[in-house]
């Protein structure tokens, strides 16, 4: 276990994070309210741009999930201290699991502002279709390389063949 954890790129999550990290702020506002403090949960391999899926899970009423480990305890325990400025993320990526405390711009002295929703959404639309973009650029590139090394083989070929033909030509003149 400790090498998978040697071994993983931590850029990985760190630039995930980055990326969704209003997303995820405005996500965990909204269980906030309804559910009390608690953890956001994501796992990076089954998040997608267009249906994100996040796990809430509150202190209150999940004791059974808080007491499965040491780390779990401990987290629980800085989650139940909630600092007004934080809120709490575990990103999951196939093996590995850490324990975010991120600061939250919306939420200062439990007084809950909401964020720009359709800001967060724009943003979202704005990285989807940066993302087809690019792919289709690279679509296209490659048909093109595709394209030009067809023309190339039809021109050697083409030329293989004027050689042919001159030297057979040749040869009967010569014959």
């Amino acid at each position: 276990m400790t090498s998978i954890i040697k071994n993983y790129d931590f850029d990985k999550m760190l630039i995930f994070l980055q990326k969704y990290e209003s997303v995820f702020s405005h996500e965990y506002l909204i269980a906030y309210n309804k559910y009390g403090p608690g953890l956001l949960w994501i796992d990076m391999n089954k998040f997608s741009n267009l249906n994100y899926n996040t796990k809430y899970i509150p202190i209150i009423n999940k004791t059974r999930f808080w007491n499965h480990s040491e780390d779990l305890i401990y987290m629980k325990n800085i989650i139940i201290k909630d600092k007004s400025e934080k809120y709490y993320l575990l990103l999951m990526d196939n093996d590995v699991t850490t324990f975010f405390e991120r600061n939250c711009f919306y939420k200062i002295n439990n007084f809950i502002h909401k964020p720009n929703i359709e800001n967060i959404q724009n943003k979202i639309k704005k990285y989807i279709e940066q993302k087809k973009e690019q792919k289709q650029k690279q679509e296209q590139k490659q048909k093109q390389e595709q394209k030009q090394k067809i023309e190339q083989k039809k021109e050697e070929e083409q030329k293989q063949k004027d050689i042919e033909e001159e030297e057979m030509m040749y040869s009967i003149m010569n014959y």
